[in-house]
């Protein structure tokens, strides 16, 4: 297995990559305190102007041809609060509750980051 540094947002790609948590995976069982944790590290990321963080490993299983997919067999817990985040920063700016520079930024997030593309192909995994 050959590990490789990767931005966390290129695996929120919503228009080209499915992300799978395989069902022998754990439940989502981060509790506030991991949250809070989460939560604080990014903040500090924006008070003292750095440009990345490490957020942990990621590990992540190939694709199918055909349909971008990954079974993301670690760090799905990180991921899926990342990706809640970002929703709940979505829902913020689309109720005016907070404000960015960019009036189209929670449309972009949303269409970039949060939709994926269901024009694609996509297996049953029920």
């Amino acid at each position: 297995m050959k590990g490789s540094e990767k931005r966390l947002i290129s695996l929120y790609d919503g228009s080209n990559v499915r992300m799978i948590i395989p069902v022998y995976q754990r439940n989502y069982d981060w509790t506030r305190d991991n949250c809070r944790q989460l939560f604080d590290d990014l903040v500090s990321l924006i008070k003292n102007n750095r440009q990345n963080h490490f957020f942990g490993s990621v590990v992540e299983m190939g694709t199918q041809e055909g349909i971008g997919e990954v079974s993301i067999i670690d760090g799905q817990q990180r991921i899926t609060t990342v990706y809640l985040l970002m929703l709940a920063l979505v829902k913020l700016l689309e109720e005016e509750k907070i404000t960015s520079a960019d009036p189209q930024l929670a449309r972009r997030i949303r269409v970039a980051t949060l939709k994926m593309n269901f024009n694609q192909k996509i297996k049953n995994y029920a």
